[in-house]
């Protein structure tokens, strides 16, 4: 993160590599959450003496894990329906507003980063900007043979909001399609 006039600049990576029952990682294993102290402005603070100070994240995190029937899932991938921007850099306002500034990115992977696949049973995380998938979205998952599922939501809208853990719960292969039927 880089602090500026603006508040913080936080790059979002398109890709994160994942840590089981963990928030993901980028590439120099920097976890990857955006928690922002909620207060008033600095004077505040030290006028008033505060001991200790309330955090949020500024950002959405997508959760799930994989049943008994997914075990070569190599590569995770959230795309929305109408080119939604997940990630990119970002500029954090003092009230936890996020702006993207550069690099938008219309997907987000989640990897492991040694090439393993994901275990069932254990909770993953990605973590994008907020947004609203105004006509649903996608969840791809690609194999270790290379094949590519995709799972689609209910063409409607969701909204995953800052400082919220949207849940897909437990997903199972028979969910999921080939992208090519």
């Amino acid at each position: 993160p880089m602090i500026s006039a603006n508040g913080v600049s936080f790059t979002f990576p398109e890709n994160q590599w994942a840590a089981a029952n963990g928030l993901p990682v980028d590439r120099n294993y920097n976890k990857l959450a955006a928690a922002i102290a909620e207060v008033g402005s600095a004077a505040d603070v030290y006028e008033e003496n505060v001991e200790s100070l309330s955090f949020r994240n500024a950002f959405a995190i997508v959760g799930f894990s994989f049943d008994e029937t997914l075990t070569d899932v190599k590569k995770v991938t959230l795309v929305g329906n109408n080119g939604e921007i997940l990630n990119g850099t970002y500029d954090i306002a003092s009230d936890a507003k996020v702006s993207l500034t550069s690099n938008g990115k219309t997907m987000a992977n989640l990897v492991y980063d040694s090439g393993a696949s994901f275990t069932p049973k254990y909770k993953y995380y990605m973590v994008i900007a907020p947004t609203t998938f105004s006509k649903g979205f996608n969840l791809y998952l690609t194999l270790a043979d290379g094949t590519q599922l995709v799972k689609s939501s209910p063409v409607k809208e969701y909204v995953f909001g800052a400082n919220t853990v949207n849940d897909l719960k437990v997903l199972t292969k028979s969910e999921f399609v080939s992208p090519f039927s």
